[in-house]
């Protein structure tokens, strides 16, 4: 169970990243 936090964690930053990078294409 302790490992849970951390994969919403790693989660979060993988979709922020995700949505970045969508972004960061789309203004192109």
């Amino acid at each position: 169970m302790s490992m849970q936090p951390h994969f919403a964690y790693i989660s979060t930053r993988a979709l922020s990243r995700h949505t970045s990078f969508l972004t960061f294409f789309s203004s192109i």
